[in-house]
């Protein structure tokens, strides 16, 4: 039987979370022989390689590849070059899904010949209760409309690229080429946007499917001087990649969104600096100031940034020392 989806699971310290994981991916609409799981074991120093592997025992479509440690971008691909299914879609570890979707989603994919679809998602916490979406992640459209990935990008993406919340087609990424960038804790950004300027059919459902799960001690929401110099750093990094895949487009809608993004890295760096590192912030606005950032351009997908890119323009160390200073009256 064909196979006709790929779940690509990378795996690094995740044995905590992964038998939740594991279990709603096998709780699906799907026969066994129908979809895959593949877990990637990405150097793991704990015991997620051999828990994933107990479970290949006794499901057959769970499959276990090891690789020395290569990031959380390095594993997704080595997934996407095992995989075998028509469709692809990735799951992190701490996250799950809901219970047959998958079944739909595929049907979805088929009836529509669709090389993309995107549909919604849940956060919760340690407790596994539901939490709030940012006024972003609200303000997102997910309602059903056939389009081209120009189009949408342009129109609908925002600033939430997520590879999770997406089932690809997996011709469109294979025969293009298209591989998540190794090396940067942020590989979503600059990979999904090559996909969807590929992608010739898009549609979305506004179906629940995914759980993203938030801890407290995660980079996302990490606090702590090491992680914020990970962002940090991060965020830096993404901003030339960005400035490289702008330079070849010349469609306008996708242009003004690489803008945007750009001005939301900014702004997301700059509010990094002058909250945890604000001795560093003369040399990091220097540092952008030779990558030619300024002036940034508006970020339509929050209401609150107009302010502040405007701001950023007239001095970035003005913006930082404001910032910085009513951090410390509270």
């Amino acid at each position: 039987m064909e196979v006709k989806l790929s779940v690509i699971v990378p795996l690094y310290n995740s044995a905590a979370w992964l038998p939740k994981c594991l279990d709603s991916l096998l709780c699906q609409d799907l026969d066994a022989s129908e979809y895959e799981i593949i877990c990637v074991d990405d150097g793991s120093p704990d015991r997620s390689r051999d828990l994933a592997a107990s479970y290949s025992v006794e499901h057959p479509n769970v499959k276990v590849v090891s690789q020395p440690n290569q990031g959380t971008a390095g594993a997704r691909n080595t997934g996407m070059r095992h995989a075998v299914g028509k469709y692809l879609c990735f799951v992190d570890p701490d996250d799950y899904v809901e219970k047959n979707v998958y079944g739909g989603l595929v049907k979805k994919m088929e009836e529509e010949n669709l090389d993309l679809l995107r549909f919604n998602y849940r956060i919760v916490d340690e407790q596994y209760c539901e939490m709030e979406k940012s006024e972003m992640e609200n303000r997102f459209d997910y309602s059903s409309r056939l389009m081209t990935g120009m189009d949408f990008l342009a129109k609908r993406l925002d600033g939430s690229c997520y590879v999770w919340t997406y089932v690809y087609r997996a011709s469109l990424i294979k025969d293009n080429g298209i591989w998540c960038i190794q090396g940067d804790y942020i590989d979503d950004t600059p990979w999904l946007p090559q996909i969807c300027m590929k992608a010739e059919r898009v549609d979305l459902t506004d179906q629940n499917v995914y759980f993203y799960y938030q801890r407290s001690e995660g980079l996302v929401r990490a606090k702590s001087p090491e992680a914020m110099k990970k962002k940090i750093e991060g965020e830096y990094a993404l901003i030339p990649t960005l400035q490289r895949q702008l330079k070849d487009i010349t469609h306008e809608g996708v242009r003004q969104w690489y803008e945007s993004i750009i001005a939301f890295c900014v702004l997301s760096l700059l509010s990094m600096v002058a909250l945890s590192r604000y001795e560093d912030s003369k040399a990091i606005v220097k540092k952008l100031k030779s990558m030619s950032v300024f002036p940034l351009h508006q970020i339509p997908w929050i209401s609150s940034a107009g302010k502040k890119v405007s701001i950023i323009n007239f001095s970035p160390r003005l913006f930082c020392w404001l910032l910085h200073i009513k951090a410390n009256k509270r």
